[in-house]
C-alpha cells in the first residue's frame, strides 16, 4: 500500500510563508517610486485605464505620445489600438477602482503597487517550491530571500511591467506540475490548477510559450533507474551544451574584436538572413547570456550558484532540475533574440528584462548549494564566496531601485546616444549600472 504523502504546508510553514510575503512587500514598498519611467509601462497603464473608463483597448489617455497614423481610420477620434495581453491590466482594475473612489489618492501611485504584491507572491511561491523538492525550511527561506532581494525581481517590483506576473504564474504552474507528478498524477485539482496558471501566464505575456519544454520535463515521470542508453544520451547532451557555450564565448570575443565579422556572412548564407540581422541576433544573445553588465548572471550574479548546484545535481543523478533551467534559458534567450529584432533590449528597462521568468528556475538549480551552506560544519571557503556573491548581488539591485533608470542613461558619455542598450554599458566595467548609479546618489 502506498504511504500517504506528508502535507506540504503545515502551520509553521504557513507562518513562514506569511512572514516572507509581508517582509518582502514591506521592503518593496520602501523602494517603490510610483513613477512612470518607460514608454512601455505608460502604454500598459493607458490600456488598463482605457478599459476601466471607456471599455476599449485604445490609447485614450496617452495619445499625445502614441499618435495614430494619418489616414489609418475614418472615425471621429482615430485612436491606435493597444495590442497587449489582457490579464495584467485586468488585475490592475481593482486598484484603479480604489484610487478612483478615494479622494486625493494618485491613480498611477496606486496602480504601481500591483507588482509589489505580485513580486512578493513569487518569492513565497519559490519558498514553497523548495519545500516541495524536499529541501529544509531554512534553505527555502534563504532561497526566497535571495530571490526577492538579490535578483532583478527587486528592481521590477517598482514598475508596471508584465514580467513579474508572467514569472509568478509560470513558477506557480511549474510547482503544481511538480506536485502533480509527485502525487503520481492522481490529483485532478493540481492538474487543473497548473493549466489555469499556465493559461494565466500566457494571457499576461505570450512569450511564456518558451517555458513549455521545461514544464513538460517537470511533468515527465521519474524513472527508478535510468536506462544505460538514456544515461549516455544525457552525458552527450551535456557535452554538446558545454561545447556550444565554449564556441559562443569564442565567437563573441572574435566578433567584439573586429568591426565586421566574416562569420556573420557565413551564418547569413546558411540561414537566408541578411548579415546585419545575424550580427544583431549575436549581439542580443551576447547581452542576454555573456555580457557582465547586462546578462542574466551579470545583473543577478547570485544565479551563478546554479553552476555548482547543477554539478551536484549531476553527480547525485537528480538531473531533472539541471535540464529544466537550461532548457528555459536557451528557449527564452533564443526565442527573444529571433523574434524581437531591433527591439531585443526592451526599451528603458533593467536588463535582461525578457529573461526574468528564468531567474527562479536557476535558483532552483542552486538549492543543493544553499542547502549545503545551511548545514554544519559550514564549508568556510564556500561560505565566504557565497556571502560575497550574495552581497554583491544585493548591491546590484540597490542600484536598480534607488534612482530612476533614466538617470543612468543621462550619465553615460555622449557616444552612448542615451541608449540603455549601449554596448559600453553592458561590457565595460566603468559603465556598469551599479558603478555609475552610486556616483549619482549625492545628487
Amino acid at each position: 500500500m502506498d504511504q500517504p504523502l506528508q502535507p506540504l504546508i503545515t502551520r509553521q510553514r504557513l507562518g513562514l510563508l506569511a512572514a516572507l510575503f509581508t517582509l518582502l512587500a514591506g521592503i518593496y514598498l520602501l523602494t517603490y517610486s510610483g513613477r512612470i519611467e518607460s514608454g512601455d509601462t505608460l502604454s500598459l497603464f493607458d490600456a488598463a485605464t482605457s478599459l476601466y473608463y471607456y471599455g476599449d483597448d485604445l490609447f485614450d489617455q496617452s495619445v499625445a505620445v502614441n499618435m495614430p497614423p494619418s489616414g489609418a481610420d475614418n472615425r471621429l477620434y482615430p485612436l491606435t489600438s493597444i495590442e497587449v495581453e489582457p490579464l495584467h491590466d485586468l488585475l490592475a482594475l481593482g486598484l484603479i477602482n480604489v484610487a478612483d473612489r478615494l479622494p486625493g489618492v494618485g491613480l498611477v501611485h496606486t496602480v504601481w503597487l500591483l507588482n509589489i504584491f505580485l513580486s512578493a507572491a513569487a518569492v513565497g511561491t519559490l519558498f514553497v517550491y523548495a519545500l516541495a523538492l524536499g529541501y529544509s525550511e531554512i534553505t527555502g527561506v534563504l532561497a526566497a530571500l535571495i530571490f526577492g532581494l538579490a535578483t532583478i525581481l527587486w528592481p521590477y517590483s517598482k514598475t508596471f511591467f508584465r514580467e513579474p506576473l508572467a514569472l509568478w504564474l509560470t513558477l506557480l504552474a511549474a510547482l503544481m506540475l511538480e506536485r502533480w507528478r509527485t502525487r503520481r498524477y492522481r490529483s485532478v485539482p493540481l492538474l487543473i490548477g497548473s493549466g489555469l496558471a499556465l493559461g494565466g501566464a500566457f494571457f499576461s505575456k505570450e512569450a511564456v510559450v518558451f517555458a513549455i519544454p521545461s514544464l513538460i520535463l517537470i511533468a515527465l515521470p521519474t524513472l527508478p533507474v535510468l536506462p544505460h542508453w538514456l544515461r549516455r544520451l544525457e552525458r552527450w547532451a551535456l557535452r554538446l551544451v558545454l561545447l556550444g557555450v565554449a564556441l559562443f564565448i569564442v565567437t563573441s570575443i572574435f566578433a567584439q574584436g573586429i568591426d565586421f565579422a566574416p562569420m556573420y556572412v557565413f551564418l547569413a548564407r546558411l540561414s537566408g538572413q541578411r548579415w546585419w540581422h545575424i550580427a544583431r541576433m549575436h549581439s542580443a544573445l551576447h547581452s542576454y547570456l555573456l555580457s557582465p553588465g547586462g546578462s542574466i548572471w551579470g545583473t543577478s550574479p547570485v544565479v551563478l550558484l546554479a553552476l555548482p548546484g547543477m554539478w551536484r545535481l549531476y553527480r547525485s543523478g537528480r538531473t531533472r532540475y539541471l535540464w529544466v533551467p537550461l532548457l528555459m534559458l536557451l528557449a527564452f534567450a533564443g526565442g527573444y533574440t529571433y523574434l524581437r529584432g531591433i527591439h531585443w533590449f526592451g526599451g528603458l528597462s533593467w536588463p535582461p528584462r525578457f529573461l526574468m521568468p528564468v531567474v527562479p528556475f536557476l535558483l532552483l538549480a542552486a538549492l543543493p548549494v544553499l542547502e549545503r551552506l545551511t548545514r554544519k560544519p559550514w564549508p568556510k571557503g564556500w561560505m565566504a564566496g557565497g556571502v560575497l556573491l550574495i552581497g554583491y548581488s544585493v548591491w546590484v539591485q540597490l542600484s536598480g531601485v534607488t534612482l530612476p533608470w533614466g538617470a543612468y542613461t543621462a550619465a553615460l558619455p555622449t557616444e552612448a546616444n542615451g541608449l540603455s542598450e549601449w554596448g559600453g554599458g553592458l561590457n565595460v566595467v566603468q559603465y556598469f549600472r551599479w558603478f555609475v548609479i552610486p556616483g549619482l546618489w549625492s545628487q
